[in-house]
């Protein structure tokens, strides 16, 4: 006779509860039970309700009914470490009220550095070091310290929320999308801290629509679509191949065919007399005494299609910003842009109206209680919300858009009410409504699910096939990269004079064949 082993003691239940997210209710009737011993993982595609799901266990999302039982101590939310796109949007929220608080009342100084964020002010150095989990300093933390947060990268920030959430080794670990923004060495970091994680005997539960995040530990899964669980259980039972193509079936209703890049990116030929868009002169950065890029000299011309690569930290956000942004440091270099240098009395909004971005700081600072489709026609004026009445052509190409991305039928939905990966794909639809001579694509897969970065690759070709615009498409992964993308500059992880490889027949990791330019950091 086989003796059956005793279920092990449950840790957090969920109770036949329906969540509520403002005036919807979503994930009717759920019930799930993590046990000691346990970890697991959540997939589904973008809005399916994941995030709503880990915001039921740390306590951050009411419950209408049912009942959430936290049967041990450390379930407590308080006790629950956890790293999430909500949060760094809180944290950046905060950092926005507080610099405008600055400056009304004409301070200078007072910004919130990174060790503030993950240390009280009791702990002082040497101690920081014995504070920092071990995981955080493989992932470099201990050399962001006394950076000021609002000059970390997106994924630098993301490093720092992990490095904040596996403080005081907490038994419960709750990561939503965490290696989103991540470069491959922090990615691959992260995966070995999760594992070892877990083989201490911690209890993780990794959301993801990304099944190569998920590593070999877990031993659990759940799947999310349309708001509701579909189906949980053992990981090697719940995640079959045939199950996971219907999870991650295109159901956004979205056409197959692309809208018509003509109606929205002008055909105009490229004659000899037009100027370069971008040319940097040995151009340096630094934040007091921290070189950020040192010695880049680069030149981008009409027609040409660019990647941008590099580890977080390396300097791709401070360079962007010195294209499409108002960095201060631009007029102290020798910077052109559209065949006028920087600082000749030019207006950021003219510079702008020749440039569509998109990038995880963007995302970060729309926060406008804006409807979906105003947040799109912003795309024409460059703003952040709609401030004037849109014409038909306008409201039209919005549409078009919108309904590509698969969410035509949110047009009239709160902005910032929709998942991380909505946002993303509306802030997408935003980038393409107006007609830019340079189109910045920075991360723009980062939150999306495989779907919709299969489209957006397919997009992204479709218009790389004309010559206007020229395309900058910034990512850590180089597998990413469009096919239409041809040449390629890389920033190191350490400051330096740059060295250049003329060789176009160098190839990306996806045996793509480009032009590569190396540069330091």
């Amino acid at each position: 006779m086989t003796v059956s082993k005793p279920m092990p003691p449950p840790v957090v239940s969920l109770e036949g509860v329906t969540a509520r997210i403002r005036d919807r209710r979503i994930l009717p009737g759920t019930s799930w039970t993590i046990r000691a011993g346990q970890s697991w993982v959540v997939v589904g595609p973008n809005g399916a309700g994941k995030s709503t799901l880990a915001g039921l266990l740390l306590g951050t999302v009411p419950a209408v009914s049912g009942n959430v039982v936290r049967h041990v101590s450390e379930a407590r939310p308080e006790r629950i470490g956890h790293v999430s796109f909500e949060r760094l949007e809180r944290l950046a929220a905060r950092e926005a009220r507080l610099d405008a608080s600055r400056q009304f009342s004409r301070q200078t100084g007072g910004v919130t550095l990174a060790r503030e964020l993950l240390f009280p002010p009791s702990v002082k150095p040497p101690a920081e070091d014995r504070r920092l989990p071990k995981a955080a300093r493989r992932l470099g933390v201990h050399r962001l310290l006394d950076r000021a947060i609002t000059a970390l990268s997106s994924g630098e920030m993301r490093r720092l929320l992990i490095a904040k959430a596996l403080a005081g080794r907490p038994k419960i670990v709750v990561l939503d999308e965490p290696f989103e923004g991540l470069d491959a060495a922090s990615r691959r970091v992260l995966k070995e801290s999760i594992s070892e994680m877990i083989r201490e005997g911690r209890i993780v539960v990794l959301v993801t629509h990304l099944l190569e995040n998920v590593v070999p530990e877990i031993s659990h899964a759940l799947c999310v679509q349309d708001g509701r669980v579909l189906r949980q259980g053992l990981r090697r039972e719940v995640l079959t191949e045939r199950f996971l193509r219907r999870l991650f079936a295109d159901r956004t209703g979205a056409p197959e065919a692309l809208p018509p890049v003509s109606a929205s990116l002008r055909k105009g030929r490229i004659t000899d007399a037009e100027p370069p868009l971008v040319v940097m002169k040995n151009v340096c950065v630094a934040y007091g005494a921290s070189p950020v890029v040192k010695n880049v000299s680069w030149t981008i011309q009409p027609g040409e299609h660019w990647a941008l690569l590099g580890p977080n930290g390396a300097g791709k956000t401070t360079l962007l910003s010195m294209i499409a942004g108002d960095h201060p440091q631009a007029y102290a270099n020798e910077i052109y842009l559209f065949g006028r240098r920087r600082g000749t009395g030019e207006s950021i909004w003219e510079i702008k109206r020749r440039i569509s971005l998109i990038s995880p700081e963007l995302q970060l600072r729309y926060r406008k209680p804006v409807s979906v489709l105003a947040a799109v026609l912003s795309g024409f004026t460059d703003s952040v919300g709609f401030y004037r009445r849109a014409s038909e052509k306008e409201r039209a190409e919005a549409v078009r858009w919108l309904a590509f991305v698969g969410l035509g039928h949110r047009a009239g939905d709160r902005f910032d009410r929709l998942s991380y990966g909505e946002r993303r794909r509306v802030l997408l639809a935003r980038c393409m409504v107006k007609s830019p001579d340079l189109l910045i694509l920075d991360e723009p897969c980062q939150g999306l699910d495989p779907q919709m970065r299969k489209r957006l690759l397919a997009l992204v070709d479709r218009i790389g096939r004309r010559k206007k615009p020229s395309i900058l498409y910034v990512t850590h992964q180089a597998d990413e990269v469009p096919s239409c993308v041809r040449q390629v500059i890389r920033l190191g992880s350490t400051p330096g004079p740059p060295s250049l490889e003329a060789d176009r027949g160098a190839r990306l990791a996806s045996s793509r064949s480009c032009k590569t330019r190396e540069h330091g950091r």
